[in-house]
């Protein structure tokens, strides 16, 4: 049986536009990459107590008046011989206005971006096709 690890994801949206984040590039999970804030659901905590945390810490954003959608899973495997398995809830938030965001040390920028956006990789495409499709 493969060990799971959980996490949320805050897929942020303003004016049909995604709010993506860029990690830092000494960061020792993925580098340089674009992603959704989110990450580790820790013990003791709930999954939506989780999201809150985790869109706080790397985005310094409060999302306690809203009601994140969730809109699907991702999974994958950490290694070649899967015995880790990923799997992250990924929770729509719509937000009214435009957020006024303090990025965490892990995040180096953030952009809104479509959903033809070339920094969107195949793993944030497929969470972009479950915003736009509800599954």
């Amino acid at each position: 049986m493969s060990k799971i690890k959980l996490s949320v994801c805050g897929v942020i949206m303003y004016q049909s536009k995604f709010l993506i984040v860029k990690r830092s590039e000494t960061d020792d999970f993925l580098p340089n990459c674009w992603e959704f804030p989110g990450g580790g659901v820790e013990d003791g905590e709930t999954i939506t107590e989780a999201l809150k945390r985790e869109i706080k810490e790397e985005i310094g954003l409060d999302i306690s008046s809203k009601y994140p959608q969730l809109i699907g899973i991702s999974e994958e495997f950490m290694n070649e011989d899967k015995t880790e398995r990923y799997l992250q809830l990924n929770y729509k938030i719509v937000m009214d206005t435009e957020p006024n965001m303090i990025l965490s040390s892990e995040h180096v920028a953030f952009d809104w971006a479509e959903t033809t956006d070339s920094r969107l990789d195949d793993f944030l495409k497929e969470i972009i096709r479950q915003v736009a499709t509800g599954k």
